[in-house]
Order: C-alpha cells, then sequence, then structure tokens
C-alpha cells in the first residue's frame, strides 16, 4: 500500500508538470468499493470522468485532451520535473527555508490527497481518545516481515529504542515529561510483548486492528487499508519519528510529516539509511567540507567532491551497520567507495524549470 501511494505521487507530479487535471479511479482497491474514497476526500468534486475514446498514451500532445499515464514508475519519456527534482521558480526560498526540499514537496501532493473525510477522522479521532495518543509520543514503525526477504535486513528492537530513549533524554532537558509513549506501527506482533517486558517505563500504544490485520492472508482485505492508513496517520502526527527509510510506510509518515511542521526534517531517525525515493534521479551529494579517513572503510573528501548514492541500498542489505551519521557513496572524482559523514555533504537537487501556474490565464476556463 505504501508503494501504490508513493506511484500516486508520481501521477501528481506529471499532472502538475503538464498541467492536467488528475483523475485517479481506485474504485475496488483491497476491497473497498469506493477505493480511497472510502477515507478521503475526491481529489475533485467536478473533474471526475473521462472518455476512453479520447485517451491517448503518455505524454500525449499539448491538445491530447486525455492521456494516460503508465502504471510504473519509469516512463518514456521521463521528465525532469520527476525525483529527486524541485520547481525551479520555488527551488531558491525552499532551499533556504528547509532542511529536506524534496520531502517537503512531496508532503504536499500527500497533504491534500489524505485529506480525510467525515467518516476516517472520527474513525481516527475514536481511536486516538482509547488508544491515549497525547504529546509527546514518539512514533515507532517496525518493518519485518517479507521485507526482510528482499529488501531490508532485521533489526534489533533495541537499536530503535536507543534512538526513542536519545529523543525523551534531550526533551526531559526542556520540559518536565510525565509520561513517556510510543505509537507503534509494526507487522510483528512479537514486538508488543517484547517492548512491554524490556522497556516497562514506557506506555506503549498501537492500534489492535492494525495488528491483527498484519498477516498476509488478511492485507488485502478492506479494513486493512483502514488500520495502515491510521498508522501512518498517527506516525506522522508524533512528535519524533523513529521507523526505517527503507520502508515506504517510513518515508510516506517523514513526507506527510513536513506538512505539519515549518520543518520537520530533524524529527526523525533512521535506523538503516537516509531518506531516499524509488526510482529517484540523481541522489548526489556535493562535499561542503573536506574529510579525511580516521577509520577503515571510510571515504576521503575534498570540498566540492560529488559523491553518488545510488547503490546504498544494495550496500546496506549486504553490510548492515548502525545508522551512525555515515552513509555508503562513491566519490566521482576518485572513483573510490566508502561511508562518508552526512553532515559534511548537501543534497545536489534537480531544479525543475515547471511552468507556474501563475501564467495560465483562467478567464478560458471559467
Amino acid at each position: 500500500m505504501g508503494s501504490h501511494l508513493h506511484h500516486l505521487s508520481y501521477c501528481f507530479l506529471a499532472s502538475y508538470g503538464t498541467q492536467r487535471t488528475l483523475i485517479l479511479n481506485t474504485k475496488g482497491y483491497n476491497g473497498n468499493p469506493e477505493g480511497l474514497e472510502t477515507f478521503f476526500l475526491p481529489l475533485s468534486e467536478t473533474c471526475t470522468s473521462y472518455s476512453k475514446s479520447q485517451m491517448v498514451p503518455w505524454p500525449g500532445k499539448e491538445d491530447s485532451l486525455v492521456v494516460y499515464f503508465p502504471d510504473w514508475d519509469r516512463p518514456n519519456p521521463r521528465p525532469k520535473y520527476f525525483p529527486k527534482s524541485i520547481p525551479k521558480d520555488i527551488s531558491e526560498r525552499l532551499m533556504r527555508l528547509h532542511g529536506d526540499p524534496f520531502a517537503w514537496w512531496i508532503g504536499q501532493f500527500f497533504k491534500y490527497a489524505l485529506r480525510r473525510n467525515k467518516d476516517f477522522q472520527n474513525y481516527t479521532d475514536n481511536l486516538a481518545r482509547e488508544m491515549g495518543y497525547e504529546s509527546p509520543v514518539v512514533g515507532l514503525q517496525i518493518r519485518r516481515s517479507d521485507k526482510l526477504q528482499r529488501e531490508a535486513i532485521y533489526i534489533d528492537l533495541s537499536v530503535y529504542m536507543e534512538e526513542v530513549d536519545g529523543f525523551y533524554k534531550e526533551l526531559e532537558l526542556r520540559q518536565t515529561v510525565a509520561q513517556r509513549r510510543i505509537f507503534l506501527a509494526t507487522d510483528d506482533p512479537e514486538v508488543i510483548p517484547e517492548i512491554k517486558k524490556k522497556y516497562p517505563e514506557y506506555k506503549l500504544l498501537y492500534n489492535p486492528g492494525s495488528v491483527d490485520s498484519t498477516r498476509k492472508s488478511q492485507r488485502k482485505k478492506g479494513p486493512s487499508v483502514q488500520y495502515f492508513l491510521a498508522d501512518v496517520y498517527f506516525l506522522a502526527r508524533s512528535d519524533y519519528l523513529v521507523c526505517g527509510m527503507t520502508s515506504n510506510i517510513c518515508r510516506l509518515s517523514y513526507e506527510l510529516m513536513q506538512t505539519l511542521h515549518a520543518d520537520a526534517s530533524a524529527r526523525v531517525s533512521s535506523v538503516d539509511r537516509d531518506y531516499y525515493f524509488h526510482f529517484e534521479v540523481g541522489n548526489v551529494v556535493k562535499a561542503r567540507f573536506p574529510h579525511k579517513p580516521r577509520r577503515t572503510g571510510e571515504l576521503e573528501m575534498q570540498e566540492g567532491d560529488v559523491v553518488d548514492r545510488k547503490d546504498v541500498l544494495s550496500r546496506f542489505s549486504k553490510h548492515p551497520s548502525k545508522n551512525n551519521g555515515f552513509q555508503w557513496g562513491t566519490n566521482t572524482r576518485t572513483k573510490k567507495s566508502g561511508y562518508y559523514p552526512v553532515y559534511k555533504t548537501v543534497e545536489i537537487l534537480e531544479k525543475a524549470n515547471v511552468q507556474s501556474f501563475e501564467r495560465i490565464d483562467r478567464s478560458k476556463t471559467e
């Protein structure tokens, strides 16, 4: 489901980049007759239908009435406004004001697409009261099961809880914390008794329905979508988020977080790798400061060097290590690979020259 929602972001970007209205048909999605509209407001109240006879394949032409966007995330041709890029017209302000501009940009689309309807709002509000969900609370997402077979490695609970403990220790320097809370979203029910036994000082919050729905036989049934979306809702609204960015749910919650704060880029701790986007182009950083290796495996950098990070996911799955402020990359100048200190680099984002909506002659559409 997390992957499906991230595909939706590509549809939104294509709509924005071509200045077309996005019409999304999710009826019957995972056992829900009304699809995503079971939980969220429709994308539009007026533009809801189209004629298949007028449909042409991507990318169509400027005068094409209906363009079909493919159901994969590597369309041909691939425009420059796809990940990781931000619109050029807002890039200067965005990069000056935000610690993770691309996450903020994608978050805006999800903020609009995931506007709760009345029924889902009532459900999440009631669930929050039942759980005792209130600030301060750390959102903890632990993805295991099938994820371990393909894209990630097993990470012990203690690694997650060290980050949770660090947040609360810092918070307690500034204010009194009467109760340490955790909101847990997981597909491994065994984590619940493990936390209760090893960390009794924490109040553990979770949705019982969500835990029960994580069995593979239940995941594609109607109610499971509601439980999943509620988990994302509460993770995004936590004061701090501890998860693994190899998970779509972690990245989605982080992206939504950016829409709830002026800058939430520092409100997350990933136990595996840094934030990325599937099928992104680029994924490079530039060294702001030189770095001389202090131990085996570190990468030498000079100021201005460009470091390519595209193979970081495969590297992590083969050589896991605790996230300690270093990431894997290849220096494009020296062609050597190793771990570099993230704080000494800055991400290089593509600035897409997308036409501003301010230029649209709205008189022609009225």
